[in-house]
């Protein structure tokens, strides 16, 4: 499955979503602490309810961020500071949290008006995935600590397990021609362009490989057809993945890399480029809007969370992060 725009935090690993059995019940001294219960609604994004107990996951995932970031520079994370003016610390963490939630409302409500149900066989699939990861952590006691220690309550999991499924679903659609979530090659060309994306293969070579990657660069120059000679190469040395579209400077390649296939223009090959683990040759094929088909419907489905009429209660309001990571604390002890 391809994992979805919806993890703003990446923490979230994938069988946590794909969890759709029964999860951890609430932590009651938590739930105790915050004055609130899991499935309070504690805000809304174009009228879909976002409960206490999705919202509380991601306060968790944030503010565990923000702790680790302060902890690394030898300081405790002050929530009361000022980040920027009439922003403090604790308030820029709650409203980073409601951006991520945002997005699972916007899923649901894309599915709804996309026509994109789960099925039984979606079911089943969901609840086999929850029994395998249950057994990956070492037991179905286990797993629920670990959600728990995540601010996960039972009704927030499903909710979030579902929304993976519904995400799944926007994805294919996207992928049907003459669908409503079909774009014209136009737009996708549009898109390619002005994001910067560029399609390039690459062959790799270790680190004390120097000599061999400069008559390697030396053959693919020397062809009449370089990127196709490149790509010859790649294919016998038993070298998958490539080519590749890809955004320089995303992370998916080392920043030498990535600068070099920046610079290319279609049909050029690179010279041979020091990485932090060895060299590579890269060739900078003709551009393919296609490939980024599934990214234009994830830019679509962000500005549709970010624009979304957002409601907050006043259980939102008085929600203090402080509060939050002191009961966490006493949740995790051993």
């Amino acid at each position: 499955m391809r994992k979805p725009v919806l993890l703003v935090c990446a923490a979230l690993a994938c069988g946590f979503l794909s969890a759709c059995g029964a999860l951890a019940p609430a932590q009651e001294g938590l739930w105790e602490e915050l004055g609130l219960a899991p499935d309070q609604a504690v805000a809304s994004a174009d009228e879909r309810e976002i409960s206490a107990g999705l919202y509380l996951y991601w306060l968790t995932e944030i503010t565990d961020g923000i702790r680790a970031y302060y902890s690394a520079e030898g300081q405790e994370a002050d929530w009361s500071a000022e980040v920027e003016e009439g922003l403090t610390l604790g308030q820029y963490a709650k409203e980073r949290a409601l951006e991520s939630a945002a997005v699972y409302a916007t899923v649901e409500n894309w599915a709804q008006r996309y026509g994109c149900t789960l099925t039984e066989a979606d079911r089943a699939e969901a609840a086999q995935a929850w029994a395998d990861t249950a057994a990956e952590q070492g037991g179905e006691d286990a797993y629920l600590a670990a959600l728990a220690q995540k601010g996960l309550d039972e009704a927030g999991g499903r909710r979030m397990a579902e929304d993976h499924i519904l995400y799944q679903k926007l994805c294919a659609l996207a992928m049907e021609e003459g669908s409503r979530l079909w774009e014209e090659e136009a737009d996708l060309a549009e898109f390619y362009t002005q994001r910067g994306y560029v399609t390039v293969d690459l062959v790799e070579v270790p680190a004390d490989g120097a000599e061999e990657a400069a008559a390697l660069f030396g053959r693919i120059n020397e062809s009449a057809d370089p990127v196709a000679e490149l790509a010859a190469i790649r294919q016998e040395r038993g070298q998958s993945g490539w080519p590749r579209t890809l955004l320089p400077g995303d992370g998916s390649l080392p920043d030498a890399y990535a600068q070099a296939a920046a610079a290319l223009s279609p049909g050029q090959i690179s010279g041979v480029v020091e990485g932090p683990e060895g060299f590579a040759i890269l060739g900078r094929l003709e551009d393919d809007p296609e490939a980024v088909r599934l990214e234009l419907m994830d830019q679509r489905l962000l500005e549709s969370a970010r624009s979304a009429r957002m409601e907050v209660s006043q259980s939102y309001q008085e929600l203090d992060v402080e509060v939050l990571c002191a009961a966490l604390e006493e949740v995790r002890k051993p």
